[in-house]
């Protein structure tokens, strides 16, 4: 009998070990669907934001398009009620160009952690509460 034991000792350690490599490997597999999901979640929000943006982008030229016929009619040239219509457009442009601002892209990078962050912070919520009611 005293043979049998340690057979049996070897093979519950070795069911022990594989049951927790099994349980380990679902976990990362739980973390890897998890954060996939988190970033397609994101990835859709930014699209979305993107195709909002681009239609206010083209409502906005057809705007000025409309100003820039409206003032030279008024002026009695097209061209100088576009010219009036750009230039403000040019001088952004320039001002933008010309400072290399790191504020966009810090704030852009900013809301993206947050975001993840938030949702990183949401999944382990769940997780903990899971575990308690186990």
């Amino acid at each position: 009998m005293k043979e049998e034991k340690p057979i049996q000792d070897e093979n519950q350690k070795e069911s022990l070990t594989d049951e927790i490599r099994a349980y380990v490997e679902k976990r990362v597999q739980l973390l890897i669907l998890t954060i996939s999901e988190r970033i397609s979640n994101i990835i859709a929000h930014s699209i979305q934001r993107l195709m909002g943006l681009v239609l206010l982008g083209f409502a906005l030229y057809f705007i000025f398009l409309a100003l820039g016929f409206y003032l030279g009619e008024l002026l009695g040239n097209y061209s100088y009620g576009f010219a009036i219509v750009s230039s403000p457009f040019l001088l952004i442009g320039l001002i933008l160009l010309k400072r290399k601002s790191k504020r966009i892209t810090e704030k852009i990078q900013a809301d993206l952690i947050e975001k993840m962050m938030a949702d990183f912070e949401e999944i382990s919520n769940e997780e903990t509460q899971k575990n308690f009611k186990d």
